[in-house]
């Protein structure tokens, strides 16, 4: 050891789009550098417990890379994977279900197209508790950050004018026809 020159490559660990970053050194008389998990925040992501080269070399977390890994100061660069959340759709006082939509972060989607219904009303869109409207089918990009959350959104409802029925209602209806004096019933029918 004391008649051999002690080499050393710098290996920094890139957060990769995420914050922050850190440096290490390895020589030729250590084993060489055992990857830790991240201390890098990426909005919207989790990271994916490995760190690849430019090149595509990938080592995983907690593996120990040798001396002998570099050629000359490397760096690595922290692999993400993209969070997963979920869309709420509630009726707002509507009648009807419809199932939790499942988004992924950074990639735009449109929202379902609205499935409830509510008698004597028209659907006017979206909004959710702070008041951010969406309309019916928009197309929508990172709602929520935090993997598996849900982000819910509430129907909207405008009351149809007065002695009118809104596009949808059921509603069901006999005339009274009269003949000789007395009253059938027919026209059963629904509108």
């Amino acid at each position: 050891k004391d008649n051999c020159k002690e080499l050393f490559w710098t290996i920094t660990l890139a957060a990769n789009n995420g914050t922050d970053a850190t440096s290490e050194k390895v020589s030729t008389w250590t084993k060489g550098i055992t990857l830790a998990g991240v201390s890098f925040d990426y909005t919207g992501y989790t990271f994916a417990d490995e760190w690849c080269t430019s090149d595509n070399v990938c080592f995983a977390e907690g593996q120990t890379i040798p001396y002998s890994a570099f050629a000359s100061d490397t760096t690595l660069y922290a692999q993400w994977t993209p969070n997963t959340y979920y869309v709420k759709f509630n009726s707002n006082g509507g009648n009807g279900s419809m199932p939790d939509q499942e988004f992924t972060y950074d990639k735009a989607s449109n929202l379902s197209a609205n499935s409830f219904g509510r008698p004597g009303y028209n659907f006017a869109g979206w909004k959710d508790a702070n008041g951010v409207e969406y309309s019916d089918n928009e197309s929508v990009i990172n709602l929520a950050s935090a993997s598996g959350s849900v982000y819910e959104v509430y129907a909207q409802w405008s009351e149809c004018d007065s002695g009118y029925f809104c596009p949808g209602d059921n509603v069901s209806y006999s005339c009274a026809i009269e003949t000789n004096n007395s009253h059938t019933m027919s026209d059963i029918a629904s509108a």
